[in-house]
C-alpha cells in the first residue's frame, strides 16, 4: 500500500468529520425536545455525513478507491432507532442512485443491508449490559459484512472489488466502527445518569417547590388516579418583575421570594394541592382540586394575599412583590402542556388587562406606576 500526504490528509479529514458527528449525537439528544424529533433531525445529520463520505473518496492504494460510508450508516442503525435509520438510509441510497454507474445497484444495497444490521444489532444488544469491547467489536463485523452486496457487481468487478478493496475496508470497519459506538455509547450512558439524576430530585434545595419534572409525575399519577369528579384547575403565578429583581437584589433574592411564597401557600392551599417551580424563570404553577366556577376567584386571591404582605430578603431588605395570575380548569388535567399553556394564555391577558385598568384606592400610585411602566417596557 503507497500512502501519499494527500491521502493521509483526506483520511484524516474523514477521521474528523465522523469523530464530530458521534461528539454531537450527544449535544442533540439533550437539545432536541422530543424523542422522534431527536430521532429524525439525526436520522437526516448521519445521511448528510453518509453522503459527505461518498464525495470523500481515499485512494489508499493505486487503483483502489474507497468511502466510509457505512460507517454513518450502521451507527444510526444501532443508536438512531427505525425512524432515524430510515431517514438515514433513504438520504445515502438516494445520492448513491443519483450517482449511478454499474455498482448502483450494490452500492445502494449496501447502505440499506448496513442499516437493518445496525437495528438487529440494537435490538439484540441494547437491552443488555454491553460494556464489554466484544459486543462493539460484533457491531465492526456486522459493518464488515455489508462486503457481501458484491454479488450485485458483475462478476469481474466483484471479483475484484472482494480481493483488492475488501482487505482494506474490514480492518477499517473493525477499528472504526466499535470505537465510534463506544463513544455514542458513553453519550447515552452520560444522558440515562443526568436523567436518573433529575428525577430523584423532587424539591428544589433553595426553595423547596416541587421541580418540574416532579410536578409533571404527580399530575401524571393525579390524572391516572381520576378520583376528583369536579376536575382539576391549574393556576399560575408569575413575579412581574422577576428579571429586575435578579438584577438589582441577586438570584438569591428571587429564590429566597419563590420560597417565601411557597411558605404562604402551604397555609393557604388544601391537603392535596400541588405546586411547583416551573421552566419559566419566576413562575409558580399549583395544581387545585377546585371546580370550574371557583378556581379563577380562588387564584385572584391567592395573588392578593401573598401581594400584600413584604418579603424579608437575606440582607435585610424588605421587597413587596406584584403577582400576574392566570389560570385553567380542565375535567381529568391528562395533558399538562395543553393546560399550562392555556393557564399561561390567561396570565397574559390578565398582565395586559391589569396594566391599562383603572388603579384602585389605597395603592401607592406612584410606586406601583413605576413598576408597571417596567413591566411594559422590560417583561419577565
Amino acid at each position: 500500500m503507497t500512502l501519499t500526504l494527500s491521502t493521509v490528509i483526506d483520511f484524516v479529514s474523514t477521521l474528523a468529520i465522523l469523530t464530530l458527528l458521534t461528539n454531537s449525537y450527544g449535544w442533540f439528544r439533550r437539545s432536541i425536545p422530543g424523542e422522534r424529533l431527536m430521532q429524525y433531525v439525526l436520522g437526516a445529520l448521519f445521511g448528510f455525513v453518509a453522503v459527505l463520505m461518498m464525495n470523500m473518496h481515499l485512494e489508499l492504494t493505486p487503483g483502489v478507491v474507497i468511502d466510509l460510508r457505512v460507517i454513518p450508516v450502521i451507527l444510526a442503525g444501532a443508536y438512531l432507532g427505525w425512524r432515524g435509520t430510515l431517514v438515514c438510509v433513504v438520504i445515502a441510497a438516494g445520492m448513491r442512485f443519483h450517482i449511478g454507474g454499474v455498482g448502483m445497484p450494490s452500492g445502494v444495497a449496501v447502505v440499506g443491508l448496513t442499516g437493518m444490521l445496525g437495528l438487529v444489532w440494537s435490538r439484540g444488544f441494547r437491552d443488555r449490559d454491553r460494556h464489554g469491547w466484544k459486543v462493539f467489536l460484533l457491531l465492526g463485523v456486522l459493518a464488515s459484512a455489508s462486503a457481501a452486496t458484491a454479488v450485485l457487481l458483475p462478476h469481474d468487478v466483484a471479483l475484484w472489488f472482494l480481493s483488492s478493496v475488501t482487505p482494506i475496508l474490514t480492518p477499517i470497519y473493525l477499528v472504526l466502527v466499535p470505537l465510534y459506538a463506544m463513544l455514542m455509547e458513553r453519550e447515552d450512558l452520560s444522558i440515562w445518569t443526568e436523567r436518573m439524576l433529575r428525577a430523584s430530585a423532587t424539591t428544589d434545595p433553595k426553595t423547596g417547590l416541587l421541580t418540574p419534572e416532579a410536578f409533571e409525575r404527580a399530575v401524571s399519577n393525579v390524572a391516572a388516579d381520576g378520583k376528583a369528579s369536579q376536575g382539576s384547575g391549574l393556576v399560575v403565578l408569575r413575579l412581574r418583575h422577576a428579571r429586575w429583581i435578579c438584577e438589582v437584589h441577586g438570584e438569591d433574592a428571587l429564590d429566597a421570594i419563590l420560597g417565601a411564597l411557597r411558605v404562604r401557600l402551604e397555609s393557604i392551599l388544601q391537603r392535596g394541592d400541588l405546586m411547583a417551580a416551573t421552566r419559566s424563570h419566576g413562575m409558580v404553577a399549583m395544581l387545585l382540586d377546585r371546580d370550574a366556577d371557583t378556581l379563577a376567584g380562588k387564584a385572584n386571591a391567592i395573588a392578593h394575599d401573598l401581594g400584600t404582605r413584604p418579603i424579608r430578603l437575606g440582607n435585610g431588605d424588605t421587597l413587596r412583590v406584584s403577582l400576574d395570575v392566570g389560570s385553567a380548569w380542565d375535567a381529568r388535567c391528562c395533558d399538562l402542556d395543553a393546560v399550562m399553556a392555556e393557564a399561561v394564555r390567561n396570565l397574559e391577558a390578565n398582565a395586559r388587562s391589569r396594566v391599562t385598568a383603572r388603579e384602585p384606592e389605597g395603592r401607592n400610585r406612584l410606586t406601583d406606576m413605576l413598576f408597571d411602566k417596567l413591566a411594559k417596557h422590560n417583561p419577565s
